[in-house]
């Protein structure tokens, strides 16, 4: 499988910021933040990302490499 962003998995399923939310279950800002990257989530919380897209957007995902 292939790992893409959250934004890109988003665009990918059709979803728009709230469903994603819903689909998370986390508030729409929050995933408004994650999605535009203004924030990076939690490693608890990446990891439930992780789990919800079936692993199409790991944990590594959002971890800046410089």
């Amino acid at each position: 499988m292939t790992t893409m962003t959250l934004k890109e998995w988003r665009d990918r399923k059709g979803l728009t910021n709230a469903d994603l939310a819903k689909h998370l279950g986390i508030p729409l800002n929050t995933v408004v933040n994650y999605v535009y990257g203004h924030r990076k989530p939690s490693l608890e919380r990446a990891y439930l990302i992780a789990q919800k897209t079936k692993n199409a957007v790991p944990p590594a995902s959002f971890i800046e490499v410089k």
